[in-house]
């Protein structure tokens, strides 16, 4: 009787066996794809980063830009304030 059931143990274990090893196959896949997407993301933040950045130095140049040149039309129509042209 013990015989008869030795090889229907091999095979459950061997299916064990098969099914452990497709487990670490699929774990080691999705460690692979999850360092993808961790690399991605973080080229990602960063492009984010360095956009966002360059945005608020344009608006801070554009804000200088526009005061300076406000500040060289009041200065160059000063002289005729006191005309009554403006």
């Amino acid at each position: 009787m013990m015989n008869a059931l030795k090889p229907m143990r091999e095979e459950q274990n061997r299916k064990g066996c098969d099914k452990m090893a497709a487990r670490k196959n699929e774990n080691q896949q999705t460690a692979q794809k999850n360092e993808s997407l961790l690399r991605k993301l973080t080229k990602m933040s960063t492009v984010s980063l360095i956009l966002g950045v360059l945005t608020l130095l344009t608006g801070m140049a554009y804000l200088v830009y526009r005061f300076f040149s406000e500040r060289a039309y009041r200065e160059k129509w000063k002289d005729y304030d006191d005309c009554g042209l403006m």
